[in-house]
């Protein structure tokens, strides 16, 4: 990490709204959402095009994705802090403000994908693991809306790279802090690397493709789950959002464990399938 964005994290005090303009409002949160999407697009077209897949069907699922996983991601939220949303329920519609669960965004996003794989005969797992590519993207630049929101921040630390957080933004117990650990930043960049282990896996296929080699497709969606949910896990530890608790285990904790394992056995199973030829 340079100095310079060291510094920067250190003094800067970040602010939800871009920019207004006659009377719109347009949110960093929303901004990153949609600058997310668009290069998670664009390396999924590429993809498709390297795999000889017709974009038609791209943009045909990528638009029912985008609209059941950010369903999916939001319910995930508001089970999440149920508790404030009974009090605010108009607020569940404001997802622009921010408020994503990406668990839930996954769980609904394979759902849709295996509804329409089947709907035209198309090979479900060599689709999850084209799509799970712009999925990282997005989830790496999403990121960044939390640190304008001034959420999902982590325990307050000393460390250089400590992010101030404004007093009507953080949580009761830790009022009297300045500085908290960046978890944004922190997943973004587990993120970032997740998407280069993907690119790769990605490209070592390709190889094996033009040599006339058998692949598993599959094997490429799996990684993605385990390998998010590795990192997920390990910054569980640090965040102090609302969750609900069970014991020392946040809901995220076990989320990422139960993915963990479902990863493993699907990849033990893909693994005992014959190989395919693409």
């Amino acid at each position: 990490m340079s100095f310079g964005l060291i510094k920067l994290l250190h003094t800067y005090h970040p602010q939800p709204i871009l920019f207004e303009f006659k009377g719109v409002v347009v949110y960093w949160y929303g901004f990153f959402i949609v600058v997310g999407i668009l290069l998670g697009l664009g390396l999924i077209l590429y993809l498709a095009k390297k795999y000889h897949i017709h974009s038609d069907h791209v943009w045909q699922l990528v638009f029912y994705l985008l609209i059941f996983g950010l369903v999916g991601a939001r319910i995930y939220h508001v089970l999440c802090e149920m508790p404030y949303y009974l009090y605010q329920p108009l607020d569940i519609l404001k997802f622009w403000q921010g408020g994503m669960g990406i668990f839930g965004g996954v769980i609904a996003g394979v759902a849709v994908v295996y509804f329409y794989t089947r709907k035209y005969h198309l090979p479900f797992w060599l689709w999850l693991d084209i799509l799970v590519v712009g999925l990282i993207v997005g989830q790496a630049m999403g990121r960044w809306g939390n640190y304008f929101n001034q959420e999902l921040y982590g325990l307050p630390t000393i460390l250089n790279w400590g992010i101030p957080i404004d007093v009507a933004n953080r949580v009761d117990k830790y009022v009297l802090f300045q500085f908290f650990h960046p978890t944004f930043l922190y997943q973004s960049i587990w993120n970032c690397l997740a998407c280069s282990v993907l690119l790769i896996s990605h490209a070592f296929r390709f190889k094996k493709i033009i040599r006339g080699q058998l692949i598993r497709p599959g094997i490429i969606f799996t990684t993605y789950v385990w390998f998010y949910s590795v990192g997920r896990f390990m910054i569980e530890f640090l965040r102090i959002d609302r969750q609900p608790e069970f014991g020392m285990w946040r809901l995220g904790h076990i989320s990422s464990l139960i993915l963990i394992i479902t990863a493993i056995v699907i990849t033990c199973c893909l693994k005992k399938r014959k190989m395919q030829l693409i």
